[in-house]
C-alpha cells in the first residue's frame, strides 16, 4: 500500500491536472452539443443547475421564468431542453419516453393499450367508476357528515386519494382495493409513494443515477420486492395475480382493461403485464387525486363559481336531464358550465409539473429551425404552458367562463393546449376547517396535495 501512496504523492499535481483537463473537455463537449440553445450558464456544462432546481421544490415556478427570459425552448442541462410550445409538444408525441427509448417498441405498446385506456374497448368502464363514486358518497354520509350538534373534521384530500386508488384498482385489478370502505391506507402504498417521490424527482434528472440504480445488486437491494407485505411491493404481488388470471382466461370473454390489451396484441408476458398494471396506479393515483382536490378547493373558495355550477346541476336534475346520484359522462357533456369547471380545474393546477422527458430519435431532428442531435432529452413545461397568453390576460385566476366566452378559434386552441366526481357538490356543503391554511401542497415530480381539512354537511337546496 505504501508504494501506491508514494506514487500518488509524487504525481499529485499530474493527477489533478489530468482530472481538470478531463472535466474541461467534458464541459466544452457538453456546451458544444446544444450550443444553439440559450439557458442558465451552469446548465450548459453540468447537471448541478437542474439538480438544484429540482431540489428546491419550485421547479414549476422556475420554468416560467426561464421561458420569459430565454424563449419557448430553453437549455436546462448538458443534454437537456425544456419547452412550453404546444406545437412542439404535439410534434414530440412521436418521440419515445425515456423508459422505452425504442420508438417502434413504444408505439407498438401504445397501440395495444390505447383503446383500453380510452374506455372504448371496456363497456363497463363508466359503470365501474360510477360504482366507486357511489361508495365515495356513501362513506361520506356514513362516517364524515357533521350536524349542528356534532362536528367532524375530515381530511378531504385523503378521501380523494382513496377514491382514485379504488377507481384505478377496479380498472386494473378487477376489484377496488377497499381504501374508501376501510378509510385507511391498507397496504401502505400512499406512504411508500410519498416517501419515494422526492428521491425519484432528483434521480430522474440525473442519467448517471438511473444507470447506477439499474445495477442488479443495487436494484435488488433497494427496489420494491414482491416479498414486501406493504407498499409498491405488495401491489406487485396483487398485479401478478391479476396478470396470471388474465393470461389464463380467454380475453374475448372478458371486457376489462387488461383483457382489452391482450385482445389488441399485447405480448403474453406476465412480468411486463404486471408492471403495466401497477404503472396505472403509480402514474394515475396522485395526479388524478390532485385534480379533484385542487378543483374542489377552488370551488369551495369561489362562492360565485360554486353557486353557478350548482344552479346548472339543479336545473338539469329538475328537468330530468341528469341521473341521480351520479351524472353519466354523456349527460355531463351537455352541461356547459360543468365542462368549463372541469377544464379550468385541469388547467389552473396541472397535477404533473415534473420534467416528463422524451428523447429525440437517434437520427436527430430540426426543432424551431435548429438542429437537435439524437438522444437529446426534451422536457415539457406544463405549468408554464397552462399560463400561456392564449388563456387571456389573467391566467392565474380560476375563471371557468374563459372556456365559454372565447370565440371558436381561440377555444379550439385552448382545448388543444389543455388536451370525477363533482356530483359531491350536488349533495353536500364543504366548509374549510382552516381557511388560512386550506391545504398543503408538496411539489415533487407530481403535486402531492394533502391535509385539506373540511367540515361536510348535508346540503339544503335553496328555492
Amino acid at each position: 500500500m505504501l508504494p501506491f501512496t508514494n506514487l500518488c504523492s509524487e504525481h499529485a499535481s499530474s493527477i489533478v491536472l489530468a482530472a481538470t483537463l478531463l472535466y474541461l473537455a467534458y464541459s466544452v463537449r457538453s456546451w458544444y452539443r446544444l450550443r444553439q440553445f440559450d439557458g442558465p450558464w451552469l446548465a450548459r456544462h453540468s447537471y448541478l443547475w437542474l439538480l438544484r432546481a429540482v431540489s428546491n421544490d419550485k421547479l414549476h415556478l422556475t420554468f416560467p421564468e426561464l421561458h420569459k427570459k430565454y424563449g419557448s425552448i430553453v437549455r436546462i442541462g448538458p443534454n437537456d431542453l425544456v419547452t412550453n410550445d404546444a406545437d412542439l409538444l404535439r410534434h414530440m408525441s412521436v418521440y419515445s419516453v425515456i423508459s422505452d427509448i425504442n420508438t417502434k417498441s413504444h408505439d407498438r405498446f401504445k397501440s395495444y393499450m390505447a383503446l383500453g385506456y380510452s374506455g372504448k374497448d371496456v363497456p363497463s368502464l363508466e359503470a365501474d367508476i360510477s360504482a366507486v363514486i357511489e361508495t365515495f358518497m356513501k362513506v361520506i354520509k356514513r362516517d364524515h357528515l357533521s350536524t349542528d350538534s356534532d362536528t367532524k373534521i375530515t381530511d378531504f384530500s385523503r378521501l380523494c386519494t382513496y377514491f382514485t386508488i379504488d377507481s384505478i384498482s377496479k380498472l386494473g385489478f378487477g376489484e377496488p382495493m377497499g381504501y374508501l370502505e376501510h378509510n385507511a391506507d391498507r397496504y401502505g402504498y400512499i406512504e411508500a409513494v410519498h416517501k419515494a417521490l422526492p428521491i425519484i424527482s432528483i434521480v430522474s434528472v440525473l442519467p448517471l443515477a438511473t444507470t447506477i440504480l439499474n445495477i442488479p445488486f443495487i436494484k435488488n437491494t433497494f427496489a420494491p420486492s414482491r416479498k414486501d407485505t406493504t407498499g409498491i411491493g405488495r401491489l406487485l404481488t396483487l398485479a401478478d395475480r391479476t396478470a396470471e388470471r388474465a393470461l389464463a382466461d380467454d380475453p374475448n370473454k372478458r371486457h376489462d382493461m387488461v383483457s382489452s390489451w391482450l385482445r389488441r396484441g399485447y405480448p403474453r408476458d406476465a412480468r411486463r403485464l404486471s408492471a403495466d398494471i401497477v404503472l396505472q396506479l403509480v402514474a394515475g393515483g396522485d395526479s388524478t387525486a390532485t385534480v379533484i382536490k385542487t378543483t374542489a378547493l377552488y370551488l369551495i373558495s369561489n362562492y360565485r363559481v360554486l353557486q353557478k355550477l350548482r344552479r346548472e346541476l339543479d336545473e338539469a336534475e329538475e328537468a330530468g336531464r341528469i341521473s341521480t346520484p351520479v351524472v353519466t359522462n354523456k349527460e355531463s357533456l351537455q352541461l356547459p358550465y360543468l365542462q368549463a369547471v372541469v377544464k379550468e380545474g385541469l388547467r389552473i393546477f396541472v397535477p404533473g409539473h415534473g420534467l416528463l422527458i422524451k428523447q429525440v430519435p437517434p437520427g436527430g431532428d430540426t426543432i424551431g429551425g435548429k438542429w437537435v442531435p439524437g438522444g437529446t432529452r426534451i422536457a415539457h413545461s406544463q405549468w408554464s404552458q397552462q399560463r400561456d397568453p392564449i388563456y387571456g390576460s389573467d391566467p392565474d385566476r380560476f375563471y371557468p367562463e374563459r372556456w365559454l366566452e372565447a370565440d371558436s378559434p381561440r377555444r379550439a386552441l385552448m382545448e388543444k393546449q389543455l388536451d370525477t366526481a363533482f356530483g359531491l357538490f350536488r349533495r353536500y356543503d364543504f366548509e374549510l376547517s382552516d381557511p388560512v391554511k386550506p391545504m398543503v401542497v408538496l411539489p415533487h415530480s407530481v403535486f402531492i396535495a394533502k391535509d385539506m381539512h373540511v367540515r361536510i354537511t348535508e346540503r339544503e337546496k335553496q328555492n
